[in-house]
Formats: structure tokens, sequence, C-alpha cells
């Protein structure tokens, strides 16, 4: 529901234990009255289906079919498939209803331009969350800038980015062209999560804050693979690797360890 863009008001999404009459009345608004089978209803259930699968690319790459098969299995797909790893792997799920939205609108009227767009908005989310959250989790003295509810709402809120995505990516005249604003504007919503005075949390290399990450504090898993997980991938520096240890049907091969004491 989220993901479709379909709320309880205009203002507010439907919640989890209401999510089954959010579906219920949709799948009546398109019934109607006469209770007939058109191509609206089929419409939405094959729209149901699309977001079903995505949903699963998204939530654990790992054991989605899909990302062993045609065409997702390409070389053009793995920054979008190793995003999402460690994005799961570290326990955050908050990416997901504009990971399907982006994804089932892209596909639909823009495919070409799913494996420009899908990668960069992931890597521009783990950077948000690594720098905001993940890192002043692991630190003594940093707060985290946002919660997860923060981003539910700025993906569900009345002009979210759920929103912005449905009204970049809908069918077009041929005056009415995406443009190369419209595109850049999806790729940096999560930047939209970003605190104002942002020099509060450390990004550069010699930061004092990085030998202390962890120290004094039960170790916290979710927080060290979002670090692990994304230094190597900007370790390969390349566009798509193919990042096989990471992604092997065992245990993640990783070649950096953390001290914990």
């Amino acid at each position: 529901l989220m993901a479709s863009d379909r709320k309880r008001t205009p203002s507010s999404r439907w919640s989890k234990d209401d999510s089954w009459l959010g579906l219920d009345k949709a799948i009546n608004e398109k019934w109607g009255i006469n209770k007939i089978v058109g191509p609206e209803l089929k419409e939405f259930y094959s729209e149901m289906n699309d977001y079903s699968s995505i949903f699963l690319m998204a939530n654990n790459p790992d054991n989605s079919q899909a990302w062993k098969s045609e065409p997702y299995e390409k070389a053009p797909y793995r920054d979008e498939r190793t995003y999402l790893k460690t994005l799961s792997k570290s326990g955050i799920s908050q990416h997901i209803p504009a990971y399907m939205a982006l994804v089932q609108r892209i596909e639909k009227y823009n495919p070409d331009l799913r494996t420009k767009v899908v990668p960069a908005f992931l890597k521009n989310f783990v950077y948000m969350w690594m720098r905001y959250r993940s890192i002043p989790s692991l630190s003594l003295t940093l707060k985290a800038a946002f919660t997860g509810g923060n981003i539910y709402t700025l993906s569900s809120s009345k002009e979210g980015w759920v929103w912005k995505i449905h009204q970049c990516f809908r069918e077009r005249s041929d005056e009415d062209v995406i443009t190369d604003d419209d595109i850049n504007g999806i790729i940096q919503l999560p930047l939209e999560a970003e605190p104002l005075d942002k020099d509060k949390w450390p990004w550069h290399a010699d930061s004092e804050v990085w030998k202390d990450l962890n120290k004094g504090q039960t170790k916290k898993n979710n927080d060290i693979s979002m670090l692990l997980f994304s230094y190597e991938r900007a370790s390969e520096g390349k566009t798509n690797p193919t990042m096989a240890r990471l992604h092997s049907p065992s245990k993640p091969q990783i070649e950096h360890v953390l001290p914990e004491n």
C-alpha cells in the first residue's frame, strides 16, 4: 500500500495492523458495484504481483529467485543487488517502500532508466543511513540524526518520496518528457534525511571518532555489517563489480575486521 501511494487519508498511511483493510478497500474500488472482473481489477492484481516480486528482491536478496534469473543476474544490476544486500544484512527495511515504488514505476514507464536511477538512489540511502545512524550507534559521543520512523514519514507523507516517484515516472505526452533534473531529484531523495548541521557527524578520513567505534559497549552486528559491507563495495571502485564474496551461498567473505577491544 505504501509503495503504490494508497493511503488511509491524503496525509496518513495505513498502519501495519490495518493493511488488510486498505487492501480490501482498494479491491472493492476496482471491483465495482456490479462485481465484474474488469480490466481495472485485473491490472490491480497484476500490480500486486509486481510489488510482491520486488519486495522479495529487496527484503531477502539471497533467497530471491529473481536475482538468479534474466535479466537481473547480468552485470548492469550488480550494484542494485549489492546495496540491497548491504541494507538487508544490516537489518534495515525503511528503504523498501520507496524502492518498490521506484522499481515498479520505472519498469512500467521508463525501463531504460532502471540501472541508472535505482542503484544511485540506494547508494545515497546507504550513505545516509551509515553516516547518521550506524556510525552514531557505534559511537559513545554521537547521536542518531533521525529515527526509522522519520524515514517512513519522509517516504509516505502527502508529497513524500513515494508520491514524488509516482509523479516522475508516469505516462507522459511527447511534449512532457522526463528531464535530467527530474531524474536527479529522485536519486537524491534519501539525502532529504540529512540534518542541516551535518558537520556534527564526521565523514572525513582522519576523524578521531573512527578509532573508538564500538568500544565500551555491546557489539552491534547490524551496524558493523553496514560499515563492513559498505567498505567492501567502496574498495572495488568500479561500477557494478561482481562482489562474489558478498553474494556467495555461504557466509559473506569479509577481509577487513574491526577490533572488538
